[in-house]
């Protein structure tokens, strides 16, 4: 009898057990894909902008004010644990801001918003794919340094952009240049550079017509 009401009761412990865990699981960010017209006209609403490229790409010129961090970029084959805790570490007060990153045709840039998503848990992500297109489309690069207030949430507490983070997307975002949102949990496919450039070529479709890619898990 005893042992019954015990195992019962290890039983029941064992259920809320899980069910705590079920809610307290961190809520995972959506990977907003935009369109070089959408990621243009909404620059400016961005606390931080990323380059994922390579530094010798980046001093060949970038978008203004965009910060440098190639290791968001690379595959796990192409970098240590050690360069990339030190590159997440530096972006620890930006994890509740609207934070962009692109690449050269897209496909790093997919790469650095799943690194965002998966280890830095942050927020609000959005692809702003490559500065190819984004050239084709007329809109200039600099090879000047970003300014101060650029990286402002960089090296600060993780509340630094919580008093003006707003979830809700931008007119920009929702609009017929916004592409795609893609539930965090969805988007780290196996073959996440092959995905990308599915997801970049689908984006990049005549009239920036919104589209909704469901991404293989």
């Amino acid at each position: 009898m005893f042992f019954s009401v015990h195992k019962k009761s290890q039983i029941k412990g064992l259920f809320f057990f899980v069910v705590a865990l079920m809610f307290c699981e961190p809520s995972k960010a959506e990977i907003t894909i935009l369109s070089s017209v959408a990621f243009r006209q909404d620059i400016e609403s961005f606390d931080l902008v990323i380059d994922a490229r390579s530094t010798r790409e980046y001093a060949n010129g970038h978008i203004e004010n965009a910060i440098l961090v190639p290791e968001l970029g690379l595959r796990e084959n192409q970098v240590n644990a050690g360069q990339l805790a030190t590159a997440m570490k530096r972006l620890e007060g930006c994890r509740s801001c609207r934070v962009a990153v692109y690449s050269s045709t897209g496909r790093k840039a997919m790469i650095a918003a799943q690194q965002l998503e998966a280890i830095g848990k942050f927020e609000q992500i959005f692809n702003g794919l490559g500065v190819d297109d984004w050239m084709k489309a007329g809109f200039p690069l600099v090879t000047t340094r970003p300014s101060a207030s650029a990286a402002r949430c960089l090296g600060t507490s993780e509340a630094f952009c919580s008093a003006n983070s707003d979830i809700s997307p931008t007119e920009n975002d929702t609009g017929n240049n916004a592409i795609a949102q893609v539930p965090g949990k969805k988007i780290v496919p196996p073959t996440a550079d092959k995905d990308a450039l599915k997801l970049y070529a689908e984006v990049n479709t005549p009239g920036n017509v919104r589209r909704r890619k469901r991404v293989r898990g």
